[in-house]
């Protein structure tokens, strides 16, 4: 701190911060942490689930490009109750045979749902008989039609993934 000399009555002044000052600055920035962060941990809830939504689309998005450059059928699989999604891709075998394979790739993960988004698979083709489920993209640029809600336990928030013909679209229910 810089002591300088002064006309006032003690002869000198202070450069900086009382005490005082410091706790009701410290008193005004806890008081506005405590309004602020509930709004902020709202919306990264709201990101949370917007983004697990969006990483879906986005898989069927490559799938759907993959399987028109490839010339080969892709899937996506859902399966709800594990909390889990994936990419596989056919592949024929002694000319006629087809098997689907998983694709491993840097830009397609395995992906799980969060533990607070619902997933149910409204309308999409079951994988023999488990509760496993699969929209197939064709080479052609066509796809299975299917729906998939979501409902967020923590936000109530709903959101829907709709694929139709050659189309993809995600929309939130409000």
């Amino acid at each position: 701190m810089k002591l300088t000399t002064s006309d006032n009555r003690r002869g000198m002044t202070r450069d900086g911060f009382t005490l005082m000052e410091l706790m009701i600055v410290v008193t005004l920035l806890v008081i506005l942490t405590g309004i602020v962060s509930p709004v902020f941990s709202g919306t990264m809830r709201d990101l949370r689930s917007d983004n697990s939504v969006r990483k879906l689309v986005s898989i069927m998005e490559y799938a759907q490009t993959r399987a028109v450059t490839d010339a080969a059928e892709y899937r996506v699989f859902i399966a709800p109750e594990d909390r889990q999604y994936w990419l596989e891709k056919s592949t024929i075998y002694d000319g006629t045979a087809v098997q689907f394979e998983r694709v491993f790739d840097r830009l397609i993960e395995d992906t799980v749902f969060p533990e607070h988004v619902d997933v149910e698979v409204r309308e999409a083709r079951q994988f023999r008989g488990q509760r496993v489920f699969f929209v197939s993209f064709f080479p052609n640029g066509m796809c299975d039609e299917a729906t998939i809600r979501f409902a967020d336990r923590e936000t109530h928030d709903r959101m829907e993934v709709s694929v139709r013909g050659s189309k993809i679209v995600w929309e939130r229910d409000e």
